[in-house]
């Protein structure tokens, strides 16, 4: 069995891929790059995914964040793929995604060096 932690470092890898993805994309160049666009859902399944498989006692610790929704959007990503607002996940990526990820990165433990 996977630790709660493991999980968190795959949430924190898939959103610094994205960042790397996006660099200095505009909306605009968003919304017109459907190779961008799968990418970023690939990415954002994944970490979907991943808070999923978080131990129950470590999402009810940390309830401030949106775990349903974090993994409605992965199903929404996944099952409705063809009903995606692409306007929608260019919000979660620019609003919700940067507070998520500041928020997960203190309860990674450090890697031993």
């Amino acid at each position: 069995m996977r630790l709660d932690a493991t999980y968190l470092q795959d949430m924190r890898l898939a959103g610094r891929e994205m960042g790397r993805f996006l660099g200095a994309v505009t909306e605009p160049g968003f919304l017109g790059d459907p190779l961008l666009q799968a990418a970023v859902a690939y990415k954002l399944a994944l970490i979907g995914e991943a808070a999923g498989h978080l131990s129950p006692e470590f999402r009810a610790a940390h309830a401030s964040i949106p775990w349903q929704r974090i993994r409605g959007l992965r199903n929404h990503l996944i099952h409705a793929y063809g009903d995606v607002d692409q306007l929608a996940v260019w919000r979660i990526l620019q609003r919700e995604l940067p507070d998520l990820l500041a928020y997960i990165e203190p309860l990674i433990p450090a890697e031993p060096q």
